[in-house]
């Protein structure tokens, strides 16, 4: 009920702009999932390798550099799994606070952040929400024209998701003087990332010199699920009246002048949200266009009336966004039953039995969690 909670408590927070409000917000749900953790399935790995970190000699590291390096220090330091999860966390709500905190509607942000990759990126998959916390400042700066320190923090986000090479794309789509991308120099450029991507997929030989992205794209190719979607028709529909959505801003903003190039920016992050819908393999570089779909769109609520119908339509989508890990039957005892960072060690061996029993009732061919397949 956690999870639900927050969403719900966001959802309603949205409708305000009180710079005090948001720091409590921050605080609050920020120490609710520092406080807890357990959710889904990947820190059982980052559990199990940190346990035995002072053990185990890699002659490859099991991740990028950024996260294993992180954990190696904390080892040092004589901390615990909860206490590193209490950091990287602290981390990821700071950096996402810095992100919101910039924007004239930061509680509706702070909500769209959430509802788009809150479960998944912050409770669950913790490295990739760090590559997009720095991501984030990274777009930041970008948007002042400090270019230097976009790329500082892109190859930092780099170091610990090599997904967030995506982040790149921003150099195409923003800058300081607000210029158009155009849809279909868009077109053009997701085409040729999307096809490049695919031909990788196929051909690994051609990155085998890359040893963590050959490994990633070997695994993936374990995975028949890795080129289809079974989600894709049930999911689709709400990122479409997504672009719907952010076409109809357009066009308003586009005959009233009203900065539309900025909101042409997001229309185009709602058509990559839907084009990575397509294969599970894209699933992990949707996010990365997340801060430019909600930047395109902060200039537009701020000059509406906090209840306007637009705004009342974009939240009730995000609501349904929120809602679409409990689609996935292996999440949604996990939500429901998180782990409290003071829970015993007898506690937390028997939510990693019960997940791994979850887990493997549905896909029995699981490989990804080392500790189910003992």
């Amino acid at each position: 009920m956690i999870y639900l909670g927050v969403v719900f408590l966001l959802f309603f927070l949205s409708f305000t702009n009180n710079k005090r409000i948001l720091k409590l917000t921050f605080l609050l749900v920020g120490a609710i999932f520092c406080l807890t953790f357990g959710y889904g399935y990947d820190w059982i790995n980052y559990y199990d390798i940190y346990r035995n970190i002072t053990l185990e000699r890699y002659i490859e590291m099991p991740f990028e550099p950024g996260y294993y390096l992180m954990m190696q220090f904390a080892s040092k330091l004589g901390m615990s799994f909860a206490f590193m999860h209490i950091l990287t966390t602290s981390v990821i709500f700071f950096l996402v606070y810095k992100f919101c905190s910039r924007m004239k509607n930061p509680l509706l942000s702070f909500y769209a952040i959430f509802c788009f990759m809150g479960f998944f990126l912050f409770l669950e998959q913790i490295r990739q929400g760090l590559a997009i916390g720095m991501i984030m400042l990274a777009f930041l700066f970008l948007e002042q024209d400090k270019k230097k320190y976009c790329i500082f923090f892109l190859s930092i986000a780099i170091s610990f998701h090599l997904s967030a090479l995506v982040g790149f794309l921003y150099f195409f789509v923003s800058n300081r003087k607000n210029k158009p991308l155009g849809v279909v120099n868009y077109i053009l450029i997701s085409s040729l990332l999307f096809f490049s991507v695919l031909f990788v997929f196929f051909n690994p030989d051609y990155i085998s010199f890359i040893p963590f992205l050959s490994n990633k794209i070997f695994l993936y190719g374990l995975m028949e699920s890795s080129t289809v979607n079974s989600l894709f028709v049930k999911s689709s529909m709400i990122y479409l009246c997504l672009i719907l959505f952010a076409w109809r801003i357009y066009a308003i903003t586009k005959r009233k002048k009203e900065g539309y190039e900025k909101v042409e920016k997001s229309l185009i992050s709602a058509i990559f949200l839907y084009q990575t819908k397509i294969a599970f393999l894209f699933q992990r570089i949707q996010y990365y266009v997340v801060p430019v779909f909600i930047n395109g769109l902060d200039d537009f609520f701020y000059r509406r009336k906090i209840f306007s119908i637009y705004r009342l339509c974009y939240v009730m989508m995000l609501l349904i966004i929120a809602f679409m890990p409990m689609r996935l039957v292996i999440y949604q005892k996990s939500i429901f039953d998180p782990i409290f960072v003071f829970s015993s060690q007898q506690v937390i061996d028997k939510t990693i039995n019960k997940r791994c029993a979850d887990l493997l009732s549905n896909d029995e061919e699981n490989f990804i969690i080392k500790e189910c397949l003992l």
